[in-house]
Order: C-alpha cells, then sequence, then structure tokens
C-alpha cells in the first residue's frame, strides 16, 4: 500500500515513517511541533506533499509514539525519544535508497532495491 494520492512521489508507509524519524532526529532533542517536522521533511528532495502534510506527519507521530520512540508531550508537542539502533540503520539505509532513486530520475519508490 502506498501513500501515492498523498505525496509527490510513491513512498510507503514505512518509507514515510523512516522520513518523519529522520526528521524527528535533525530537529534534535528538544520539543517540536508537526510544523517544524514538515518543514524539515521538505528539505527532502523526494518528499513533495500534496495536501494536508501535517496530518499525515501526525499520523505517522502517532505510530512512533505507540512504539516508543517519541513522546507526546502535549497537544502538537512531541520529543524523540529511544530510536533502536536497527531501526535507525533501516531508516537510513531507506532514505539513502530513495535519494539515489530521486537523483537517477526515478518517479515512484514503492519497489526500491538494494543497488547490486
Amino acid at each position: 500500500m502506498s501513500y501515492l494520492p498523498t505525496y509527490g512521489r510513491c513512498m510507503t508507509r514505512v518509507q514515510f515513517r523512516y522520513a518523519v524519524l529522520w526528521a524527528m532526529v535533525q530537529l534534535g532533542e528538544r520539543s517540536v511541533g508537526v510544523a517544524d517536522v514538515v518543514a524539515q521533511m521538505e528539505r527532502l528532495p523526494f518528499v513533495q506533499f500534496r495536501a494536508r502534510p501535517g496530518k499525515h506527519v501526525s499520523d505517522a507521530l502517532r505510530y512512533h509514539v505507540s512504539h516508543g520512540m517519541v513522546t507526546r508531550l502535549g497537544r502538537n508537542q512531541y520529543l524523540l525519544g529511544h530510536v533502536p539502533k536497527t531501526t535507525w540503520w533501516r531508516a537510513t539505509t531507506t532514505l539513502g535508497y530513495l535519494a539515489d532513486a530521486h537523483a537517477r530520475g526515478e518517479t515512484t519508490f514503492r519497489s526500491i532495491r538494494a543497488p547490486s
């Protein structure tokens, strides 16, 4: 299942959640809002929002809260928690593959494979 209707590129939910996690790590150990995460994610060349980016980012943050990687401090306030080493490795590897695919001009990221 992909997030095609919402994003300019075809990203899977997992790939999008990894991008949200990356944005949270880049923002550091401080309380951040959904708008801050959206602004940070817009720095990635392969993430292009079409509509309602805040809703989709908050959905991804809700997932991370339920798995203990992000703490919800209050309305629209989130704090980065403990990110397992393997999860962070998968996120950075996947985002690297997405960046490479974007540089090659690929427009769909649903079936990104590791380069051989």
